[in-house]
């Protein structure tokens, strides 16, 4: 879904709401939010339209999306957790679901110098 459809649709979802609801948290799930990340802070801005959100803003980041730049990003538009789907540490295992052996001591350092509210590895 592009960017400009995704917010038609929460404008279209949401145009007969009369004042902002609470949630307890917005996630962006599914491993490729990276894709948008230069479009999530417009999509979190029209999602704060229409809610009011308590308590944190989660993404889903693959490993290989895991860069200062993108973590730097998504500080800036409010992210306060990132889950990081690694899947599997045996580089076998990696092999047979197509990903490479990703600098994973590497990511884990680009993470320790832009430190989130939590972070979760599945």
């Amino acid at each position: 879904m592009s960017r400009s459809a995704l917010l038609r649709e929460i404008s279209l979802v949401c145009a007969n709401m009369t004042h902002p609801k609470q949630v307890t948290s917005l996630y962006f799930g599914g491993g490729t939010p990276a894709l948008l990340v230069d479009e999530l802070g417009e999509i979190i801005d029209a999602i704060r339209l229409h809610f009011s959100i308590a308590g944190g803003i989660g993404v889903e980041l693959h490993p290989n999306d895991i860069t200062r730049e993108n973590l730097e990003k998504l500080k800036a538009e409010g992210v306060t957790m990132v889950s990081i789907g690694i899947q599997s540490f045996d580089a076998e295992c990696l092999r047979r679901l197509g990903r490479r052996n990703d600098d994973i001591k590497g990511k884990n350092r680009i993470m320790n110098q832009s430190p989130f509210e939590g972070l979760n590895i599945v």
